[in-house]
C-alpha cells in the first residue's frame, strides 16, 4: 500500500480516533462518523511549553468538508482515544477502544 493510498483511504473512510496532522502538529481529531457527517475536535489551546489540549468544541462536517479540511494533512489511525472518548461522552455515544 502506498502512502498516498493510505491518505486517500482515510479521507474516504474516516474512523473515530483518526488524528490528522501536519509535521506532527495536531489539527483535527475524528470523534464519530454518522452517515454523511463527521464529528471533529479541531480547536486546541496551549497549556505550557510545547503541550496543548483540545478545547472540547465539536464541529460537525459533511464528508465533502472533511475531505477539503484534511486534504493537505497526514492521518494516524486509531490514536488519541482518550480525547475521542471524552468528546463521545458529550455526544451521548459509547466509548471506543483501541481495536475499534
Amino acid at each position: 500500500m502506498t502512502f498516498e493510498t493510505t491518505i486517500q483511504e482515510a479521507l474516504e473512510d474516516p474512523q473515530p480516533g483518526d488524528w490528522w496532522h501536519e509535521m506532527f502538529v495536531n489539527y483535527h481529531l475524528v470523534v464519530a462518523v454518522q452517515g454523511e457527517h463527521v464529528f471533529v475536535l479541531k480547536e486546541t489551546e496551549p497549556v505550557g511549553g510545547k503541550h496543548y489540549r483540545y478545547t472540547g468544541k465539536i464541529e460537525i462536517w459533511d464528508r465533502d468538508q472533511f475531505r477539503k479540511e484534511c486534504r493537505f494533512g497526514y492521518p494516524c489511525r486509531n490514536s488519541r482515544i482518550e480525547w475521542v472518548n471524552i468528546a463521545r461522552e458529550k455526544l451521548g455515544l459509547q466509548p471506543i477502544s483501541r481495536s475499534t
